[in-house]
């Protein structure tokens, strides 16, 4: 076995923890240096009240400054196809974003055109990849 020992165990955990902490400061210098170039967001998936809850913070007229002018102007509604809750709640969910000014689109490739970042907020965790795949290869940002 191994040289693998409580001391070496505690030093490996600093290390890493180090480099950790030295990574978030990177990341967020690298976030204040280099802003967002526009303020359209765009959602991907409105089978969750998410997706709702944040239109509303972001498009409310009276939104907080602290959301720097960000507004929701586009969604692709599409979620899972065999979680019938998520299935169920789309309808309600598209109309609730319309009467907000969301556009509703057909696909991702026609709400990348619209936004300049998008929430990924698909309830259903196994398309997440396959979509925020189209997401980074459009060069956008995706929380």
């Amino acid at each position: 076995m191994s040289n693998y020992n409580r001391r070496n165990f505690i030093r490996m955990s600093a290390i890493a923890g180090a480099g950790l902490s030295i990574s978030g400061s990177i990341n967020s210098l690298y976030a204040k240096s280099a802003p967002l170039a526009g303020k359209r967001v765009g959602i991907i998936g409105l089978d969750t009240s998410h997706a709702v809850a944040f239109t509303k913070t972001l498009n409310a007229t009276d939104a907080a400054a602290v959301y720097g002018g960000y507004k929701v102007v586009a969604a692709y509604p599409k979620g899972s196809n065999d979680i019938q809750s998520s299935v169920e709640r789309i309808p309600g969910y598209i109309e609730e974003v319309k009467k907000m000014g969301v556009e509703i689109v057909g696909s991702i490739a026609d709400l990348l055109k619209k936004v300049d970042v998008v929430l990924l907020e698909t309830n259903d965790g196994r398309l997440h990849l396959e979509q925020a795949l189209q997401v980074f290869k459009a060069g956008k940002p995706v929380f």
